[in-house]
């Protein structure tokens, strides 16, 4: 991990500054809450690049042969296979299908968005069994972890990215401001649990929007 050339805590703010993650890093859970659909879904990407990079420095230790917090690490990985599928995904839906009716010409690269949701829920699925194995003590070459590790930082960033310049900034230029909103409103009444979202990432001690929302 540590010779995979991939700053994540720069690339997540270069990422940012050129425009594909918006000027909404410092959002806070309360300030997500009362965005637009668009809003909350940057944020989510936000916050997830950021948990990337902090992935990435235990790895990249457990990877040199340290001893990094495994029960840490067990947690994120947790968070990444739980919270995207339970939460971000279906906000995602939302949008995508109200994408589809104002622009019939983006339902091509949605399904390839859908499809790429479903892969990558497979490599964490893998990610965490491997993670499983180390903390039960399992031998598990350290090599082989990085390696999943790092394929799935690599897709997972390219997949927001992708996201942010493509599918979330047409939905700007072709849902106004009252769709958006409409939808962010249609997020909050029909998921489910989505009040157990907003608490999932509270209660995520390693994440600095968890932080926040604690001062």
């Amino acid at each position: 991990m540590a010779n995979s050339g991939v700053d994540w805590q720069a690339r997540s703010e270069v990422v940012r500054l050129k425009g594909a993650f918006g000027p909404i890093g410092g959002m806070t859970v309360e300030r997500e809450i009362m965005g637009d659909i668009v809003d909350r879904i940057r944020a989510d990407h936000t916050m997830m690049v950021r948990l990337l990079g902090r992935l990435e420095t235990l790895v990249g230790s457990f990877t040199q042969g340290g001893e990094p917090d495994l029960h840490l690490m067990g947690e994120m990985i947790d968070f990444l296979v739980t919270y995207p599928d339970m939460c971000h995904h279906p906000m995602e839906d939302l949008l995508y299908d109200a994408l589809e009716r104002k622009a019939p010409q983006a339902a091509a690269s949605i399904a390839d968005m859908r499809r790429e949701h479903e892969a990558m829920a497979g490599q964490l699925r893998n990610l965490a069994q491997a993670m499983s194995s180390i903390l039960m003590e399992v031998e598990v070459s350290r090599e082989t972890f990085s390696a999943m590790v790092r394929n799935f930082m690599a897709r997972q960033l390219h997949h927001l990215t992708n996201e942010e310049t493509g599918l979330l900034k047409m939905a700007r230029d072709v849902l106004d401001a009252e769709d958006l909103q409409r939808l962010g409103d249609e997020a909050r009444e029909k998921i489910s649990n989505f009040g157990e979202c907003r608490q999932m990432v509270r209660h995520a001690h390693f994440l600095p929007e968890a932080e926040a929302a604690e001062r």
